[in-house]
């Protein structure tokens, strides 16, 4: 069943077009939305949260439409924003009874459930009674979801949420958006393509404003196929061959660099083709070398 379905959606401030007619569908899933900063994300998110109004276009969510049915749905979404504003002070299970009650859970009993569930969902049911202050990042962005959650939306969007986070608890946080998203609709906008990689199994690149790309993992990786290469050169060359050619990634070997290289043409030295990564995908949009 379709979640969410955009069509010509276009967004300016001024002369500036920081949307330009974006076309998205999503059904029940997660879903990665890729992008440098400045490509849109952040606009096109707050358009879906109904935190901002666009000029053309249409947006449903679950058939309602954003535009004229806002208020109803609102009741249908879940939002973490990349910066979550927590009370400090607060338990982890009072701010929760604070952002039930504002989202229309009035009654007592049915908040103190609503609470208990979504405490249990992110797993952090031991550390309900603890102040917000004392809690990790993690565990502040889990009672971030825990928000989100609440009033059992049909779609979650989610915006960077594993910045600042240490590895361990960006793969922990990973797992349980993996897990949610089971269930769900969850719109995953980050930069960080080891985000959506191993969250995801469709993902879009908006790129200025536009969509340069919507399809499954494997088809973005395969934009990058016929121009990754695994390049040897002497250390000392590095410098000059930076100057020409789009670097992924290197290593050492002995007096040598290993690169891994995107290009069109086969470069200079020994090379030979590599299999691409997604992430080699994402560039070759980015840097130019291929389109979708």
């Amino acid at each position: 069943m379709v979640t969410l379905e955009i069509a010509g959606l276009r967004k300016s401030y001024g002369k500036f077009q920081a949307l330009k007619g974006i076309d998205l569908t999503l059904e029940r899933g997660l879903f990665g939305l890729l992008g440098p900063n400045g490509a849109g994300k952040t606009t096109l998110i707050k358009i879906l949260s109904t935190l901002l109004a666009y000029e053309e276009g249409e947006v449903f969510v679950h058939g309602l439409n954003l535009r004229t049915e806002g208020h109803q749905v609102r009741q249908m979404l879940g939002y973490l924003p990349q910066q979550v504003n927590l009370p400090l002070q607060f338990t982890g299970e009072e701010f929760l009874e604070y952002a039930a009650s504002m989202k229309g859970v009035l009654d007592k009993r049915a908040r103190k459930r609503e609470v208990e569930r979504v405490l249990i969902e992110v797993n952090l049911e031991e550390c309900a009674k603890k102040k917000v202050k004392s809690y990790s990042g993690g565990m502040k962005q889990r009672l971030g979801i825990a928000q989100a959650l609440l009033g059992e939306p049909k779609l979650i969007i989610v915006d960077e949420p594993t910045a600042g986070l240490d590895p361990a608890e960006r793969i922990r946080f990973r797992n349980l958006i993996a897990s949610l998203g089971e269930q769900r609709t969850i719109l995953l906008s980050t930069h960080i393509v080891s985000d959506i990689e191993l969250s995801c199994e469709q993902a879009a690149v908006l790129l200025q404003g536009e969509l340069e790309f919507k399809g499954s993992l494997s088809e973005l990786a395969s934009l990058a196929d016929g121009f990754v290469y695994e390049v040897g050169i002497p250390a000392s060359h590095y410098e000059e061959f930076e100057k020409n050619h789009i670097i992924l990634a290197s290593r050492k070997e002995q007096n040598n660099l290993i690169l891994r290289v995107l290009a069109q043409e086969p470069p200079p030295y020994e090379t030979k083709l590599v299999k691409p990564s997604i992430e080699d995908g994402y560039m070759a949009i980015l840097k130019g070398v291929a389109h979708a």
